[in-house]
């Protein structure tokens, strides 16, 4: 749509290609968020899609395909703006957090702050196979 024709209408796509990886997911460690890089390029015309960018600014927070479907709606709405045409997608922001997450989230942060996480079982799970 950005483009203001149908080149990329499905009769007018000659090859794609859909890659399954096994295992193909994002790692990073501790400290790495200040090395991602941001949607926006140096080069004018280059932006950056994956749910390792930074700088987005969306309720879909975490390492996720959603953030990923996201960060590519975000990329498609810039190359709108470069071209100065086409339709913008709409992104919608994710909802607030439902009391009980809110909750579970806030009970998290607490342990962690306390030095309670560090005793606690990594899994609910293994705390209930304990007892």
């Amino acid at each position: 749509a950005c483009l203001g024709d149908d080149r990329l209408a499905p009769g007018n796509v000659e090859h794609f290609e859909v890659i399954r990886a096994v295992k193909a997911v994002t790692h990073f460690s501790v400290g790495s968020h200040k090395s991602r890089p941001k949607q926006e390029t140096s080069v004018s015309n280059l932006f950056i899609a994956g749910d390792w960018v930074k700088g987005l600014d969306h309720g879909s927070k975490g390492l996720s395909q959603e953030r990923a479907y996201i960060t590519g709606l975000v990329a498609a709405n810039l190359i709108c703006d470069v071209l100065g045409q086409g339709a913008k997608a709409t992104i919608i922001d994710t909802e607030e957090d439902e009391a009980h997450i809110a909750l579970g989230k806030w009970m998290a942060k607490q342990s962690r702050t306390t030095g309670l996480a560090d005793i606690l079982p990594a899994s609910p799970v293994e705390l209930f196979n304990r007892y």
